[in-house]
């Protein structure tokens, strides 16, 4: 059995051998279509020693005269499949598939040229049209094919002269210009084209939903190609591009919850304004009640199909704000159960510790704390101080819900303290599970100002407990 097994082996060897010596000889008639008599034996012991591509490669270099190039050139260019060329470059070394992608890309810079053409304003049309023509000449065309049909090294050196070739012709590569020196602005608009077609095409796969965003997310490595002061050019280009298309996307959602009367108003006030502006002046001003409801009940049932969902829990980023509620009761609960265990606490309770500040989740009052603590508006918004009354108004642990000058119920006093420590614990001392008494009640003194007189003596007493009390 194992002789047989072995015979059936040296035939099958035998058999693929037969079939590379045919397809080599098949190449090599090819060749000898191509170069004089006294080169044949001379390139046949190349074809057999070290393959056929890198043939290609020898008659181009030490073979062929110009006038054979310039005929290969010719003859690539117009597809004159009479000439023997034709089989030898444009169908055995494939520089048909070169020209494929050739077409293909040149055919991504125009669709890419007509999605960004209004921030290109230098490039034209035209320059989109003839963009990387020079691919197509024979001294290109063997090079390319080398690196991105036969995926040769990145350092093989007849890609490297096609390369290098390329860039001392295209004036849309920062490689055209000598080191240092700045692009004229319609190139550098074609560059970042020429980037983003190729990113369009290959990275997202030709996705005509792509936003504008998506296609200038590049690594930052191509951006190193540039001098200093164009690739600030390029980043601002590409962040005037994200910024476009963010604005025409959230306008479409602003728009699909406003009504059509008061769209053209709203419009204005977005463009003068900006968005988180637009989202404080619906809720204050345009959104009737009924529209407050549907926004209310889009973010609690965080419902992906309302569009209130998608302006204010996504685009709003509500949902960073309903972040920050979570993570502060959470860490309410933990003050609470050190504070309660050590017996600090007499009156609070485990109901009162796990409903802490559940208003915060009512669009009263999250669209102005998120716009507050996510988005960073003054104080003095009013969206924001809506908000915060509102909350004072409903949260009794807080000194401001009570009248001026009257004392906090005992239950209410302890929350409030709790709600210091889990705030402190939390932010400033960063969750560190070993910190000390003393560090979490180091309140800055601000805080205690907010009490009545004898509402401050009772604090100020626990606090001092608390700091003396004995470290575990």
């Amino acid at each position: 059995m194992y002789s047989t097994l072995s015979a059936a082996r040296t035939v099958t060897r035998k058999i693929h051998s037969d079939h590379c010596s045919t397809k080599m000889s098949d190449k090599l008639e090819y060749i000898n279509h191509t170069i004089l008599e006294c080169h044949r034996d001379e390139v046949s012991a190349y074809l057999w020693e070290h393959g056929f591509v890198k043939t290609v490669w020898f008659l181009v270099e030490k073979v062929w005269d110009n006038i054979t190039i310039s005929e290969a050139d010719r003859v690539l260019k117009a597809r004159d499949e009479s000439s023997p060329l034709y089989r030898l470059l444009f169908k055995e070394y494939n520089v048909e598939e070169h020209f494929r992608q050739v077409d293909s890309h040149r055919e991504w810079i125009v669709k890419a040229y007509e999605r960004l053409k209004d921030y290109v304003p230098h490039m034209t049309i035209e320059d989109a049209k003839l963009h990387d023509l020079s691919k197509y000449d024979f001294v290109q065309a063997i090079g390319y094919t080398a690196k991105w049909v036969h995926d040769v090294d990145w350092g093989n050196e007849t890609w490297q002269a096609s390369l290098n070739d390329h860039y001392r012709r295209e004036r849309h590569h920062p490689q055209f210009y000598p080191k240092g020196q700045r692009m004229p602005r319609k190139d550098l608009e074609e560059s970042l084209v020429d980037m983003v077609a190729s990113r369009w095409e290959r990275q997202l796969e030709g996705n005509d939903q792509a936003s504008n965003v998506e296609l200038v997310e590049f690594d930052s490595k191509y951006l190193l190609r540039y001098c200093k002061e164009d690739i600030a050019d390029v980043q601002a280009l590409i962040g005037k591009i994200k910024q476009g298309d963010i604005t025409e996307y959230r306008w479409k959602l602003i728009a699909s919850v406003t009504p059509e009367s008061k769209r053209e108003d709203v419009q204005v006030f977005f463009k003068e304004n900006g968005f988180v502006q637009t989202i404080c002046h619906l809720y204050e001003t345009v959104w009737d009640p009924d529209s407050i409801a549907l926004a209310e009940k889009g973010l609690k049932d965080r419902d992906p199909d309302s569009p209130f969902y998608q302006l204010l829990y996504i685009e709003y980023d509500v949902q960073e704000h309903y972040r920050q509620c979570d993570s502060h009761r959470f860490w309410i609960m933990k003050a609470y159960e050190r504070l309660k265990s050590n017996n600090f606490l007499t009156e609070m309770t485990d109901e009162e510790a796990k409903v802490h500040d559940l208003s915060k989740y009512d669009i009263s009052q999250s669209i102005g704390y998120t716009a507050m603590w996510v988005h960073k508006v003054d104080w003095n918004n009013k969206t924001w101080q809506t908000a915060l009354n509102d909350h004072y108004r409903r949260e009794s642990h807080h000194p401001q819900f009570h009248p001026k000058d009257k004392r906090m119920p005992r239950k209410d006093l302890e929350e409030s303290l709790v709600d210091m420590i889990a705030c402190r614990w939390e932010r400033d001392l960063k969750g560190d599970e070993k910190t000390t008494w003393q560090d979490l009640v180091d309140f800055h003194p601000n805080y205690l100002k907010r009490y009545c007189e004898e509402d401050l003596t009772d604090v100020t007493s626990l606090i001092t407990s608390i700091k003396g009390h004995p470290e575990n």
